[in-house]
């Protein structure tokens, strides 16, 4: 049996048995795993509500240790002040920090958190430009002085050591305006750990592998040295596998997203005289439900079979920049009529009628514009919907254009396409996308499009 392999960049995937592995959760939602299992954040604080009023507390805290500044050489009460200001507003920062810190662990995609984490880390780099002046004014005090006031103060004995290291340090600290410049750079510096963070875990969508026995697994890398083949499914143990029995590597979360593995929005089907068939989209099947996409000649690894009426409306977020597709008729259905349309909202970019058995295509490139719909219709032709059976093949969103514009005149219907091109790649060819033409009106004879019970 034949395996698949995932990649994108360092993430891979291959095809394994999985009776080695332990069995996936039932679920990832926090929401349906019982509470005794979730973590409490109520141990910090009750509600957000709380925690909006420690950042104000914490903003007032920051402004009375601000005032302090000048004090320092006044005696070891004052520095003892100082020092226990400071223990205060830390105690107060691991509250406001690790409340966000930990519910954002919970579930790095959540927004609503994400924001407030990011909220409480520029409080943190405010305050390090408020209490920049604290280190340079204690070095300014003698050393001799200040392990005096220790030794005659106890409750300063807690902070020997953050006072003498200070001192250690002292050919390394700069005056007070020299570490209050160096104290803006400090959202600047977690800046690269921040930004790996966030597509790490938060933007990352590991690859699907799907397996010979219709289960699917994540992986993590895939190595291949001296012909040999291992891939890490994310446990760090990378495992051998055998490159007789790789079918393909293919690249995913890269280049181009693949329809078949997107939910379309609208999925319809409407049988000619509305008697109740059901002929939903297969992906990845024939018209006739068998695995193997082969037309032209050429066998294709992807496709959404559809039978007349279809319509297949996906949502565009705007990360991606064209679509590409073909479309293929078996040769075996011999009666069949349809007209094929790709929109991109109401604005039909592709229109062919009298699509028929044998037919496959050219390859065809749309600008997707900023559009915020795409639609993918097979409506009735010129009789019934008899052997009105379309795969749209390998149907790819693709995120930066094609570097080239297809010629101006499409080649003739019964001319053998051009050949696939994976996925977000540049043909030095490519085929040309039929001009669209005005589209015509459904067939009269058909009751349920003359009622208006299609909508284009």
């Amino acid at each position: 049996m034949k395996m698949s392999i995932a990649v994108t960049g360092a993430l891979c995937a291959a095809a394994v048995t999985t009776a080695a592995f332990a069995a996936k959760p039932t679920t990832r939602n926090r929401v349906e795993i019982p509470a005794e299992f979730r973590w409490d954040f109520s141990a910090i604080y009750p509600d957000w509500a709380a925690w909006e009023a420690d950042m104000k507390e914490m903003d007032a805290r920051m402004d009375a240790f601000a005032k302090l500044q000048g004090t320092l050489a006044q005696g070891p009460d004052a520095l003892l002040k100082a020092y226990q200001s400071f223990d205060e507003i830390g105690k107060l920062q691991y509250r406001l920090y690790r409340y966000p810190q930990l519910q954002r662990d919970v579930d790095t995609r959540d927004q609503a958190v994400a924001g407030r984490f990011q909220r409480v880390t520029a409080l943190f780099a405010k305050f390090d430009t408020a209490s920049a002046w604290f280190t340079p004014e204690l070095l300014k005090i003698p050393e001799a002085t200040t392990k005096e006031w220790i030794a005659k103060t106890p409750a300063l004995a807690p902070y020997r050591f953050p006072i003498v290291d200070a001192y250690r340090r002292q050919a390394h600290v700069l005056d007070d305006k020299g570490e209050r410049l160096l104290s803006f750079a400090t959202q600047f510096n977690q800046a690269p750990r921040t930004i790996y963070q966030e597509l790490s875990t938060s933007d990352i969508k590991y690859p699907t592998l799907r397996l010979g026995d219709g289960s699917s697994l994540p992986a993590a890398t895939l190595t291949l040295a001296a012909g040999k083949l291992s891939a890490d499914l994310g446990d760090g143990k990378p495992r051998p596998f055998d490159l007789s029995r790789v079918a393909a590597i293919e690249q995913v979360n890269g280049p181009a997203s693949w329809l078949t593995d997107r939910q379309p929005a609208e999925n319809v089907y409407l049988p000619y005289f509305g008697t109740g068939q059901d002929f939903p989209a297969r992906m990845n099947l024939s018209g006739d439900g068998g695995r193997d996409l082969r037309f032209g000649g050429k066998s294709f690894r992807r496709g959404i079979a559809v039978h007349a009426y279809s319509r297949l409306v996906y949502p565009l977020d705007g990360q991606f920049a064209a679509l590409r597709l073909q479309y293929a008729v078996d040769e075996r259905m011999a009666r069949a009529d349809m007209t094929v349309r790709v929109k991109l909202d109401d604005k039909v970019v592709h229109e062919k009628q009298a699509v028929r058995g044998g037919t496959l295509s050219p390859v065809i490139f749309a600008d997707l514009g900023g559009a915020k719909r795409l639609t993918l219709e097979v409506d009735y032709g010129g009789g019934t919907d008899v052997q009105d059976r379309l795969v749209w093949l390998e149907p790819a969103l693709l995120r930066h254009k094609p570097a080239a514009e297809p010629p101006a005149t499409p080649p003739p219907a019964a001319t053998p396409a051009t050949p696939p091109q994976p996925a977000g790649a540049q043909p030095s060819q490519p085929a040309a996308t039929p001009p669209a033409t005005t589209p015509s009106p459904s067939p009269a004879s058909n009751p349920a499009k003359a009622a208006g019970d299609v909508g284009r």
